[in-house]
């Protein structure tokens, strides 16, 4: 799973820097570039959490050599935070919106375990590396 996530990454990265799903008119207004990227383009293998990713640059900016990489919360998708991703590419971060399987909440599933902060931690350390 760990593999995955770095590849998944890495192709999402290639497609930015090609400019696969390009909003081409983002640019002409002044606002930072964004891509969409169908997460089956980055493997087809999977099966769920279908939502887009989505990568921004904003070329007017001076960049500050970071990566900001955005992951939503319980039930939710990237596209959701559009104008938080939007907003760290206008501060020359290179922005990525990643949609992975995030439909567990993890506050139930520690509930009544004797160390619910480990058990968090745990469980999210599961969800992001396999």
């Amino acid at each position: 799973m760990k593999q995955r996530i770095i590849v998944t990454t890495l192709i999402i990265a290639s497609l930015f820097v090609f400019g696969v799903g390009t909003a081409g008119t983002a640019a002409a207004a002044g606002l930072p570039t964004v891509h969409i990227i169908n997460p089956q383009a980055t493997d087809p293998a999977i099966d769920q959490a279908l939502d887009n990713h989505y990568a921004s640059v904003d070329t007017s900016a001076p960049t500050n050599g970071q990566l900001f990489v955005y992951l939503p919360g319980t039930g939710d998708v990237p596209a959701n935070a559009l104008l938080v991703q939007q907003m760290a590419a206008q501060l020359g971060y290179h922005v990525i919106g990643l949609m992975y399987v995030d439909s567990t909440q993890i506050q139930g599933l520690c509930e009544g375990q004797p160390d619910p902060s480990t058990c968090s931690y745990d469980a999210r350390f599961e969800i992001l590396t396999g």
